[in-house]
């Protein structure tokens, strides 16, 4: 979230506290295009759902490696995502994924090599996004999370199955 963004949201009580007139707030206009705005969610939906699906194996196995440290960078990818999508006014949609409507396995060594697939699956949906005529700070988002996959995750899971 920007400073600006920020620093109108801690002074939006006093304001309004202030103000004798009733006024309507406008959500902000979009900053990004409507081709970027559907990558950065569907980054964000790819990265909710490897998140659930991660929490899936460890409600069932426990807290079992690498599931159990990749579940927070999961997280800390969709954060930047969503971050990148408030940063231009745009509402960050609710995870499409819940227990419900993700995989179960068998076993760890199952989960393993499924979320290797995944992982391959996401670089390439991040390689594929990465082609898009991209502001800086969403390219930087990208490229983040797709090192992270590339580098740490599909290493983890490729050696846990």
């Amino acid at each position: 979230m920007s400073l600006r963004i920020r620093a109108a949201l801690l002074l939006l009580p006093a304001i309004t506290a202030c103000s004798s007139a009733t006024t309507t707030l406008e959500p902000a206009t979009s900053t990004l295009n409507p081709e970027v705005a559907a990558a950065v969610t569907a980054a964000l939906q790819d990265e909710y759902h490897a998140g659930q699906v991660y929490r899936r194996v460890l409600s069932d196995f426990g807290a079992v490696l690498p599931f159990a440290n990749i579940v927070t960078a999961e997280q800390r990818h969709a954060t930047a995502l969503a971050g990148t999508l408030t940063t231009h006014g745009i509402a960050v949609p609710a995870s499409a994924w819940t227990a419900a409507n993700v995989p179960g396995f068998a076993s760890v060594p199952d989960a393993c090599a499924a979320a290797a697939t995944a992982e391959v699956s996401n670089i390439a949906l991040y390689d594929t996004l990465l082609a898009l005529d991209l502001p800086d700070d969403v390219r930087i988002v990208f490229t983040n999370n797709r090192r992270a996959s590339l580098e740490g995750h599909l290493p983890a899971f490729t050696r846990c199955q």
